[in-house]
């Protein structure tokens, strides 16, 4: 269960990694030697871009330059003085050739006011000392993709203190990854951080070990740090790896922790990412204390966290479920405060398919923003979002939320009730079919609503709940009409814009014209109304237009014209259809009748039993006083006899007989099954044998729910019944169950269905 709190605050032991975008050119330099002549170059959005050759002059003006397949034994002393390369404030070399390189100090000596170095060579091997020596106004160093960069060579000229004493931001994505984890990132290397470093790109770096602890002992070293990027990293010695323990990084603002567990070879990787452990079912009743220490307390002033594709590749990740965790809660320890900081959450595509959770987290108050797209989500305990008091936006695009619709519909009505901040909701692409009612009843600051790419069919006016909305995205969905008393609720919210174009608007016959209508009357609060498109008679796709409403309008008259024609005749027709009508409906009452008074004869006569009873054993003592008493009472009562007339098979089994055989025989004895459903339900294979009987012998299956019930726990069949047909309720008042019907009721409906 601690994977949950990972998914938040996780910071253990083997994470080290961030975002990148990757730079590697699509072809691979030759071996032709370097030029030093203006030919092959261009410019390229106001930088001069050079292939095979370094210019000996450049142009005038220019300040931005790029050599691409340089070879880096061509570049000298001399390389960079005079001809206007004094004016460079941007330098890009770059090489994908197979030789070994070097690249010898005091190269760039002449390049005074470049600000931006970026060396993207992958066979670079070495790097001379002086190499960096008189970049003093050099802010931005960039090594990625140098593979094969002997990593102390690197670090032992960034331990003169006095080389790029200005820089700010440090990229070494990939940097000395061709080294089989020869990286050890120690007290040398974050001595770099001493400088005003700000950014940090360590990303896809293959680490033997790493060694936090100095961060402790001098506040120093990453005290500028604000942007640091940790992704992919491989860490090879876990064991002899350290953390820092009592240390803040005081300005550090945004980290990047996504894909890392992609190589999937640690611990913790195998934990999180392989299929047999990524389903956690059945956790009840667990409370633990996050402290403030360790990674949480080195990352407490983050307001920003990715953690996106934290196994990698989603499409052939296993699903990560969490199913029925109740009770759940994570906090920190009195007085202190954990992460207080974080406002935003990525977490994309990690094909988080499930989350049946009611788990409490005091940390999480603070966030503002959460991006949860791409994930395959399918449910989303409420209990969840209610840890987020303070969310303004939330991105749930790309997911199938759709079927929590289908399936437990009330908790997704529920579920954005308690977000009373929230002003950003994008949910689109998740097959929602409707709007219900009070969906987004609590979100009064709400101004942005995102349902595009939808299966929405018809717009109920349920968006009065939300007075501040401003944008409505209803694009690409599957609605055929505009009512129009949705009109005129959207024209009584103030500064409301409707998006709604690409949806299947018919306009085909008379029946629409109120639908065309209502769209011609919202043109000036629907957006993109010039897009709108509606089908004719011809499924020939028009705009709406004034001229359509005419023709619609003609057909309506027409329409009625031969209506008055045929009136008469219809009035005959319709008269004596409503008379035969009568006559079944009366005959069907009497059939009904009929068949109650032999189910009473029959039971009357000794045969059989009115209701067998399906429950758990865990509801044995509520079924017998609650249910069986007064149920079996109402039913002598009606019936006229003294004998019970509910089954209930612990007394009705014949002792020492095959108890398959006798559920079969009592089962088909009885004229009704009542399957009691509940929290021990769920868990019983010997319910859902007895359930299988009753449906292999057709008999009429009725639900009696015990209190709050998560249905989508049990069966498809179960869940089919729920949907489509009524309910025996027995609901909480205070702490007591109540039968919300009588059991006059309730035997009469018993009786007539036998």
């Amino acid at each position: 269960m601690k994977l949950l709190i990972y998914l938040v605050i996780i910071f253990h032991e083997n994470m080290l990694v961030f975002i990148c975008a990757s730079n590697e050119e699509n072809y691979l330099c030759s071996k032709t030697p370097t030029g030093s002549s203006n030919n092959n170059c261009e410019n390229v959005n106001d930088t001069y871009t050079c292939y095979e050759n370094i210019p000996a002059e450049l142009p005038p003006n220019s300040t931005r330059v790029e050599l691409h397949c340089i070879d880096p034994m061509s570049i000298t002393n001399e390389t960079f003085r005079g001809g206007g390369w004094e004016r460079i404030t941007y330098l890009r070399l770059f090489w994908n050739g197979q030789s070994s390189n070097t690249l010898s100090g005091g190269i760039f000596t002449g390049l005074k006011h470049l600000t931006a170095l970026h060396i993207n060579m992958v066979s670079l091997e070495t790097l001379d000392k002086g190499v960096l020596d008189g970049l003093t106004n050099l802010t931005i160093l960039n090594l990625d993709d140098c593979w094969q960069l002997n990593f102390n060579n690197f670090l032992d000229i960034m331990s003169n203190e006095d080389v790029l004493p200005n820089l700010h931001s440090l990229a070494l994505r990939k940097t000395s990854s061709n080294n089989n984890y020869n990286v050890i990132l120690g007290d040398r290397f974050w001595k770099i951080l001493k400088r005003p470093v700000k950014s940090l790109d360590i990303s896809e770096m293959k680490v033997n070990a790493y060694d936090f602890r100095i961060l402790d002992t001098d506040d120093s070293f990453g005290r500028t740090l604000e942007i640091f990027n940790l992704s992919r990293i491989s860490t090879f010695n876990v064991l002899n790896s350290f953390r820092s323990e009592t240390r803040a990084l005081q300005n550090l603002k945004a980290i990047d922790l996504s894909r890392i567990f992609n190589e999937g070879q640690r611990r913790d990787a195998l934990f999180w990412c392989s299929p047999v452990t990524r389903s956690r079912p059945n956790v009840h009743d667990m409370r633990s204390i996050v402290n403030n220490t360790g990674w949480t307390k080195l990352l407490e002033n983050v307001d920003t966290i990715y953690m996106d594709q934290m196994c990698g590749d989603a499409e052939t990740l296993s699903p990560l479920i969490f199913q029925h965790i109740k009770n759940v809660s994570y906090c920190s320890e009195e007085g202190e405060s954990v992460m207080s900081n974080l406002k935003q959450l990525y977490l994309r595509k990690n094909n988080i398919r499930v989350l049946d959770a009611e788990v409490r987290i005091d940390m999480l108050s603070s966030m503002e923003f959460i991006d949860f797209s791409e994930n395959g989500l399918e449910y989303i305990h409420p209990v969840i979002l209610k840890n987020f008091h303070s969310l303004k936006h939330l991105k749930l695009s790309n997911n199938r939320l759709g079927q929590m619709q289908l399936r437990n519909e009330s908790n997704f009505v529920r579920l954005f009730r308690s977000l009373s901040y929230l002003e950003h909701i994008k949910l689109d692409n998740n097959g929602i079919y409707s709007i219900p009612p009070l969906t987004f009843a609590g979100n009064t600051r709400l101004t942005t609503l995102d349902l595009e790419s939808n299966m929405i069919t018809v717009l109920t006016c349920v968006l009065i709940e939300v007075p501040s909305l401003r944008h409505l995205n209803l694009r690409n969905n599957r609605l055929t009409i505009i009512q129009s008393s949705t009109i005129d609720c959207l024209t009584k919210i103030p500064s409301v814009e409707v998006a709604m174009g690409g949806n299947e608007l018919t306009c085909q016959k008379c029946s629409d014209y109120s639908s065309v209508q209502s769209l011609l009357k919202a043109k000036a609060l629907i957006a993109d109304f010039d897009e709108l498109r509606c089908e004719t008679q011809t499924h020939v796709q028009v705009k709406v237009t004034t001229d359509l409403l005419t023709s619609l309008r003609f057909d309506c008259y027409r329409t009625g014209i031969i209506g008055a024609t045929v009136a008469s005749t219809v009035a005959f027709v319709s008269a004596l259809c409503v008379g035969i009508s009568l006559r079944r409906y009366k005959r069907k009452l009497q059939q009904r009748e009929d068949r109650m008074v032999r189910v009473v004869a029959n039971l009357y006569q000794g045969n059989g039993f009115a209701v067998y009873m399906i429950y758990s054993s865990v509801d044995e003592v509520f079924v017998r006083s609650a249910v069986v008493a007064p149920l079996n009472e109402t039913l002598k009562h009606v019936v006229g006899v003294e004998r019970d007339l509910v089954c209930i098979g612990d007394e009705q089994f014949r002792v020492g007989w095959n108890i398959y055989r006798e559920i079969y025989r009592c089962m088909e004895r009885s004229n009704v099954a009542v399957v009691v459903i509940s929290e021990g339900f769920a868990n019983s294979v010997f319910c859902d044998q007895e359930l299988d009987i009753a449906m292999q012998l057709k008999k009429p299956v009725i639900l009696l729910l015990k209190g709050d019930v998560d249905i989508n726990q049990h069966s498809e069949h179960i869940q089919l019944l729920y949907r489509t047909n009524v309910r025996i309720l027995f609901e909480y008042e205070g702490n007591k169950l109540v039968l919300k019907t009588t059991w006059d009721k309730i035997c009469e409906s018993f009786l007539q269905m036998g």
